[in-house]
């Protein structure tokens, strides 16, 4: 099943992607995913549907957000895409949102809306999962500069 950690993971890498959707778990102690472990246990908005988890969820404006919660903005595409799945998804259940990416420690919000444009260019980003999740083998480890702090860096690199 794609989620929204899978679309996550697949912007910002295949093999991470292919990875997480065969179970394989990345180091539990990297601090990195520590930390994002301690960031959604302080956003939980208690929403979930199968292959998501919704942070944040407010009104603003009379209109519902979804929020999103990173530490960074190193991986902003990745978590557009992440929230266009989850704002389709909550669309398909009859729930009209928007969405918000939000970095507390840069104090940046960055609003999602799906529109028609953006929802072709999620269904194309699930279609390239789909096609790389179908393969036996993993995607080949390529160096970037987002594995430093991937908790599958030893698993790529050793």
């Amino acid at each position: 099943m794609i989620s929204g950690t899978i679309i996550l993971s697949y912007v910002n890498c295949e093999r991470q992607a292919w990875l997480m959707s065969r179970n394989v778990v990345p180091d539990q102690s990297n601090p990195y995913l520590e930390l994002g472990r301690f960031i959604h246990e302080e956003y939980n908005s208690g929403l979930t549907l199968p292959g998501m988890k919704v942070d944040v969820l407010f009104e603003k404006n009379g209109m519902r957000i979804v929020g999103e919660v990173k530490k960074s903005s190193a991986s902003v595409k990745g978590a557009r895409y992440q929230l266009l799945y989850y704002l389709m998804r909550l669309e398909e259940e009859g729930l009209k949102a928007r969405g918000e990416i939000i970095i507390p420690n840069e104090d940046k919000r960055i609003p999602v809306e799906l529109d028609e444009e953006s929802r072709k260019e999620l269904r194309n980003i699930i279609v390239q999962i789909h096609e790389v999740l179908s393969k036996d083998i993993p995607p080949s480890p390529s160096r970037k500069s987002i594995c430093r702090k991937c908790g599958y860096e030893l698993f790529c690199f050793s």
